[in-house]
């Protein structure tokens, strides 16, 4: 818990594209990172979830409940998307949460905001040294069923 000194220019990088942010150092330290997850909004939208992000990325880390992956979900919060809530039902009652689970966390943000593209970056088997390129599957459609949500008629 608390300030991280690993990475101090936090929030400060920003990338034009996909491909730019794939041959980046940041994804060679951090990563790779091998898939992500484009959510289409309008500029005012963009700019609230990147205040949101910016925002975040300040706040003290904390591995179960101020990590990476809340700084997304900040991002989708602000932007009235959904940020990647897990949730049940007891006896009628909703139970929403945020798992700090990151790679679960990130599959519920897919799932529930149907209609982005998911985009996979090439991983490179360990001999090579060099990425090929980027390729970007189709978009999502709603799924026919969502955990806890009510069922259609």
């Amino acid at each position: 818990m608390g300030p991280s000194d690993d990475r101090p220019e936090a929030g400060q990088k920003h990338f034009n594209s996909l491909a730019e942010f794939e041959a980046s150092p940041e994804n060679k330290k951090d990563g790779p990172y091998s898939k992500g997850y484009e959510i289409k909004t309008d500029e005012a939208t963009d700019k609230k979830m990147e205040a949101a992000a910016a925002a975040s990325v300040k706040s003290d880390y904390m591995v179960l409940d101020k990590s990476c992956i809340d700084v997304a979900s900040d991002a989708l919060k602000a932007g009235g998307k959904d940020p990647g809530y897990s949730g049940n039902s007891f006896f009628g009652i909703q139970n929403h949460y945020l798992t700090p689970i990151p790679n679960v966390r990130f599959n519920n943000i897919m799932m529930r905001n149907y209609g982005g593209t998911v985009l996979w970056l090439t991983i490179p088997a360990p001999a090579k040294k060099e990425k090929v390129g980027t390729v970007t599957a189709e978009p999502l459609s709603k799924p026919k069923f969502i955990p806890n949500d009510k069922p259609t008629q």
